[in-house]
């Protein structure tokens, strides 16, 4: 339908096609059902500004089929990337290109790095904005931005986990891998040598008791530790030390927090 309306439309006057309404309305409602549907229309649908509007809100990744006009422009652009992020890759070279562009993206909560083009992956402004608003974009930075401390260090504080893409050397860096547990104690299940580290451990376990699991042998035999663990979670009594299994104190703390602990093997 898409394609006979518009080749059938590209032999009429704009006049012609202004005199068409409910066909328009039909085009509308066919791309507000499935995007996509776009790429089967012919040239003229591709060119229409409305057209296109509507594919890309229901599915950004219809801005690949659109004209080459159309992927140069930025409400479409935003669209599409609002919808799909990773469709920025459809969009012209020079939106593609512009930082300016890319900061109005991040600024409306359109994380576009997945999409962006390598040059842009590498501006350091660019991927700062990103992972200060969801540190997982780091994954999508350039390597040489992955071994950036500043960019770390954002990207962590933002999404504790997002320690997985950064370089491998910041792992095993404590201030990174407490600023990472200080937004998701998890992340210390990323760290080897720094789950052996008292205060890194009490970092952990003081905000989330299941990640005792993840501390060195030596730590879930640490009173302190073990302590600070229960206190959020009594079910980790259960992998503590054995000699801190029957600490009164201990085995209470576990209780207050979780009554079910009563019924831990001790």
């Amino acid at each position: 339908f898409l394609k006979e309306f518009g080749e059938a439309a590209e032999e009429r006057s704009g006049i012609a096609m202004a005199q068409a309404p409910q066909a328009r309305t039909d085009i509308l409602e066919t791309l507000k059902r499935d995007g996509l549907s776009l790429r089967a229309a012919s040239d003229f649908w591709k060119s229409d500004f409305d057209a296109v509007l509507t594919a890309v809100k229901h599915n950004g990744n219809a801005l690949e089929y659109a004209s080459e006009n159309l992927r140069d422009s930025s409400p479409i652009v935003t669209e599409a990337c609002r919808s799909v992020s990773p469709a920025l890759k459809f969009a012209s070279s020079r939106l593609n290109l512009d930082p300016d562009f890319l900061l109005s993206l991040i600024e409306q909560d359109i994380l576009p790095l997945h999409g962006v083009a390598e040059e842009m992956s590498q501006n350091k402004k660019v991927v700062m904005a990103a992972v200060s608003k969801k540190g997982a974009q780091l994954e999508y930075a350039h390597c040489s931005l992955q071994c950036d401390r500043e960019v770390v260090l954002a990207a962590v504080s933002t999404t504790g986990k997002a320690l997985r893409f950064a370089a491998a050397e910041f792992w095993e860096d404590k201030q990174v891998v407490m600023a990472a547990i200080a937004n998701d104690a998890s992340a210390i299940s990323l760290t080897c040598s720094l789950c052996g580290d008292k205060e890194v451990a009490l970092a952990a376990v003081s905000r989330d008791g299941s990640t005792l699991k993840f501390v060195s042998d030596a730590l879930k035999n640490d009173r302190d530790v073990v302590l600070s663990a229960v206190k959020t979670n009594g079910r980790v009594l259960g992998i503590a030390g054995l000699n801190l299994r029957n600490d009164k104190e201990i085995v209470q703390a576990a209780v207050g927090a979780n009554a079910k602990s009563l019924k831990l093997p001790l």
